[in-house]
């Protein structure tokens, strides 16, 4: 079995973590699905978007493939809202009341109700924009715990799928070896049968017996799948070797030596002379596929 702290990961997985800063929540959630290469996307609340590259940094240097999702919430719940007064705009129109009010004809007095209908005056502002620079910070650490929740999550289903995977690879491997076992004495059964064909058939129009000895084991040759199992059995060693003690990202090398395992089925399925090995040849592909499903699962 894969040793339970080797850093195989599957490219499904969900992060999420809370944090306070004050009067302000901030909720981070991290998810990852299937995708041949790195498609990241980021969702910061009005006022953060500058965090935006961090964010990215961060998650890049945790995953190398995967379509991941990260969504940042602020909120301010203190039950107050922030109001800010731009007051040398205020300064200004008082002033020019208070000019307006020395003319002639015009009633004395300022209505601070009425300045506060001027546009601009007063500012309300619940988004993330008003928050501070420990706000900020607090942010980037939330976004890292998600990460690092996502990343045990990861970790966990990539050794869940390492030992299902080992466990395909022990079933091909056994019928890799009971093919090799049927395949060691089909040159000899087949030739035997061919011969006793083709004598025969010679009988009967008097062929020479060198030469169907001869086509007889040019036949027996082409049915021979010894290279295709010594290749199949390559493969398969690569791919336990990267399953428990490879480093990195491994699921396009493993992609890359399923798709070699299969092509190596399929040429036993279509050189076998027997009906027993054309079922092996089935099962192992059978197998294969399964495997092949699952590696689309890994980093």
């Amino acid at each position: 079995m894969p040793d339970p702290t080797f850093p195989l990961r599957s490219m499904t997985g969900f992060g999420r973590a809370e944090a306070r800063a004050g009067a302000w929540w901030l909720g981070c959630e991290a998810r990852s699905v299937n995708h041949r290469f790195l498609d990241l996307r980021v969702f910061l609340p009005e006022g953060l978007g500058d965090l935006e590259e961090t964010v990215r940094r961060s998650v890049q240097a945790s995953a190398a493939r995967g379509r991941l999702e990260v969504r940042v919430s602020v909120e301010r719940r203190d039950g107050t809202v922030p109001v800010r007064v731009d007051r040398a705009l205020a300064r200004s129109l008082a002033a020019a009341a208070r000019t307006l009010a020395a003319l002639p004809g015009v009633r004395d007095g300022i209505e601070v109700g009425r300045l506060l209908e001027f546009p601009g005056l007063v500012h309300v502002d619940t988004s993330a924009r008003a928050a501070g620079a420990g706000v900020r910070r607090q942010v980037v650490r939330c976004v890292k715990q998600t990460l690092a929740r996502l990343e045990a999550a990861r970790r966990a289903e990539g050794r869940h799928l390492a030992r299902d995977l080992v466990q395909r690879l022990d079933l091909l491997e056994r019928a890799r070896r009971k093919t090799e076992t049927l395949a060691a004495r089909l040159p000899q059964e087949t030739a035997r049968r061919l011969r006793q064909r083709l004598a025969e058939i010679a009988a009967g129009v008097g062929a020479d017996a060198g030469r169907l000895e001869q086509e007889a084991a040019m036949l027996a040759s082409r049915a021979d799948i010894s290279e295709e199992l010594v290749k199949l059995r390559g493969h398969l060693e690569q791919a336990r070797a990267l399953l428990t003690g490879g480093r990195g990202p491994l699921g396009k090398r493993l992609d890359f030596l399923v798709q070699e395992m299969n092509r190596e089925a399929n040429t036993i399925g279509s050189k076998a002379a027997a009906l027993e090995i054309s079922r092996l040849a089935v099962d192992m592909k059978t197998e294969i596929e399964k495997v092949r499903e699952q590696v689309q699962n890994l980093e």
